[in-house]
């Protein structure tokens, strides 16, 4: 898990494996706000989808915060 943990987060790794990591997220940025950007004007769907967007943050915060317990 460790081992899984350094690649994840680039420890030990070099520039060029920082550098996709970088680039995917930023990449993945880019259709978050691209997404969001397309619902805006949708004003039949728009009120479902930002439900549906809202859970699934507050899954991954769930996620995140339970991950982060000793």
């Amino acid at each position: 898990m460790a081992v899984m943990n350094d690649l994840h987060m680039g420890r030990y790794s070099g520039i060029w494996w920082r550098l996709l990591l970088d680039v995917t997220a930023l990449i993945m940025l880019v259709f978050i706000v691209t997404g969001l950007w397309l619902v805006v004007p949708q004003k039949k769907r728009r009120g479902t989808l930002f439900r549906v967007a809202a859970a699934g943050t507050g899954v991954l915060a769930a996620g995140y915060w339970i991950a982060l317990l000793p």
